[in-house]
């Protein structure tokens, strides 16, 4: 009995740990998207998938991936009905949705919008963006709705619009709400968090200015709010939300692309730094979260404009403690000896040996002394 309370303790202890350790978030790289490089991808999370399609290398591309974060595959799906980049995105009960952007071949912009049912891996076109076709614009989900606006329905000067539409799946119908208070532009980004939706930064070529403001949108009462600017003026910026946090990493002004995040705390209205970014300046680079890790890929290189294929996740910190699930495997022999089948989650590049221990399970019976 002296032995199993020996085991029980370890566990607690390791538990323990565990929970302080999370608290400290690191980068690790991941497997890379297949296909081609790219950036101007669009993303979403349905369940605890991630989907990636899209983007441009050489001509906007059509091909659609499916990320599961428990293997670390990528396994490609049937392809967007449209070839797109710079697209709106978001997730809304269980659906996928892509609207708008640079359409191949040519270089038109589109208005079209399709879902992405999961179940059958199969696409279906929904009712059209209300508005002047724009690319490079924001969009987010928030309550079941989603939301799009802000961006560029011409050429890189424009023209550009800030007017902004609210999507009801139910209806399958588009409402104009109240427009961006901000400057009209292109290259903005769009995030929500549990509560609000958020849009800023981007860039007006006409007049070769950043921006680097901040608006949060409550959809409840359809109104605008600027909050803290972000440190730096950027456009196509990317991001995910964990830890009830927005956090926004990469993009680009003038002169530079950049590897630093902040995270933007909503209680006390403060961009915080955090651990920048590991891999090679980028922008137009995607972001999404799974089970309050995010993710992170793809872009360009603004110096030598190289198109990437890489693939992060910013998650906690691991250490020789770090288990959170332990499973135990009983052995079948004799019934009695149980050994760690695995603790999960391994965020590790490669995997590493796992954390081996037995413990007394005796079926029910009186365990022996052993």
């Amino acid at each position: 009995m002296m032995k199993i309370s020996k085991i029980l303790v370890l566990i607690v202890t390791i538990s323990s740990v565990v929970e302080v350790n999370a608290q400290t978030f690191s980068w690790k790289q991941k497997a890379t998207l297949p296909g081609l490089s790219r950036w101007g991808a669009y993303k979403f999370v349905i369940g605890n998938l991630g989907f990636v399609g899209g983007g441009y290398h050489n001509s906007s591309l059509t091909d659609f991936w499916q990320y599961n974060p428990i293997n670390n595959v990528w396994t490609q799906m049937s392809n967007c009905p449209i070839a797109t980049r710079t697209a709106g995105s978001f997730s809304i009960a269980g659906y996928g949705y892509v609207v708008g952007g640079i359409v191949s071949p040519g270089s038109n912009i589109t208005n079209s919008m399709y879902q992405y049912n999961p179940s059958n891996n199969t696409w279906l076109q929904k009712a059209s963006y209300p508005g002047i076709p724009i690319f490079g614009a924001a969009s987010f989900a928030i309550a079941g709705k989603g939301y799009y606006g802000v961006g560029n329905a011409g050429v890189a000067t424009g023209p550009y619009y800030n007017d902004f539409y609210e999507y009801d799946p139910v209806n399958n119908s588009w409402t104009q709400k109240s427009s961006f208070p901000g400057s009209a532009r292109f290259g903005t980004h769009g995030i929500a968090s549990s509560t609000f939706g958020y849009v800023g930064l981007g860039y007006d070529a006409a007049i070769n200015l950043y921006y680097q403001d901040w608006y949060q949108y409550d959809p409840t009462i359809d109104s605008w709010t600027q909050k803290q600017n972000y440190p730096y003026a950027l456009s196509y910026t990317s991001s995910f939300y964990i830890n009830n946090k927005i956090y926004l990493v990469t993009g680009k002004d003038n002169n530079n692309a950049y590897s630093s995040m902040y995270s933007f705390d909503e209680t006390n209205n403060a961009w915080n730094q955090e651990p920048s970014f590991i891999g090679s300046d980028r922008w137009c680079a995607f972001g999404f979260a799974i089970n309050n890790i995010g993710y992170f890929g793809t872009g360009t290189n603004l110096a030598s404009s190289t198109l990437l294929s890489d693939f992060y996740e910013y998650s906690p910190a691991e250490t020789q403690d770090s288990i959170i699930c332990i499973t135990l495997k009983p052995n079948s022999i004799d019934g009695k000896d149980a050994h760690v089948l695995s603790g999960l989650p391994n965020t590790n590049v490669e995997p590493h040996a796992e954390f081996l221990a037995c413990a007394w399970t005796c079926q029910g019976n009186s365990c022996n002394d052993r």
